[in-house]
């Protein structure tokens, strides 16, 4: 398998499932002995936590990235791109992308967008290039964010991808015994236990899993 020098590019400034997504995949693709960069967002929590990255085929760029329209950051990416050989640039918010993006554009190095989150994407001009013109591939966290980077105008449907969000098993094993948690919660070994986890946000549909409890505790 070819070694390939993959640019990651997040302008996110929280942690969340995305910022943990990119970090993970640095990770694996590092593991795969692939040359990794990760061009994050100044003193954000991912900058943080991919400064205890020790690999030599790691290069950590933080960079101030508040605006998709800073001619400086857009020159600052496109020397580093330039002068790094790059294969690919993938890219995860919307001004990250529209930074990486354009740079990629316009140094011929093939653009992967990922849309993480399932919210309505803006369709007028010129939001809609950022999923139509600029990249090679579109990636979603799953189907139904695809279906909604389908319906863009301009996007051609084959070369959107879904890959949901896996699973380490060397962190998380499934057989794990649950009696300490249910010891916490107070719950009887007997009783079934449904949970949701995750970042509260207003689209993850929270509200329904608590309006959904008494019609579950009638079933029960």
């Amino acid at each position: 398998m070819k070694s390939l020098h993959i640019l990651h590019t997040e302008a996110a400034a929280g942690w969340g499932g995305q910022e943990i997504r990119v970090l993970q995949e640095t990770l694996l693709l590092l593991e795969r002995g692939h040359r990794v960069s990760l061009v994050c967002q100044a003193d954000s929590p991912l900058e943080g936590r991919a400064r205890s990255i020790s690999h030599s085929q790691f290069h950590l760029v933080p960079t101030s990235m508040k605006s998709a329209l800073s001619p400086g950051i857009f020159m600052a990416l496109y020397r580093y791109v330039s002068e790094n050989n790059l294969d690919v640039i993938h890219t995860h918010s919307s001004v990250d992308s529209w930074l990486g993006g354009l740079v990629g554009k316009v140094s011929g190095i093939p653009v992967v967008r990922t849309r993480h989150v399932s919210l309505p994407v803006k369709d007028f001009f010129p939001n809609h290039l950022l999923y139509s013109h600029i990249p090679r591939r579109i990636l979603t966290s799953g189907s139904m964010i695809s279906d909604i980077v389908k319906r863009i105008r301009y996007v051609d449907s084959g070369n959107v991808v879904s890959i949901p969000a896996g699973v380490d098993l060397r962190r998380f094993n499934s057989d794990i015994a649950g009696e300490k948690i249910r010891k916490e919660l107070k719950v009887n070994p007997d009783q079934i236990l449904i949970g949701k986890i995750g970042v509260i946000r207003g689209w993850k549909g929270h509200n329904y899993f608590l309006e959904a409890i008494p019609l579950i505790l009638k079933k029960i």
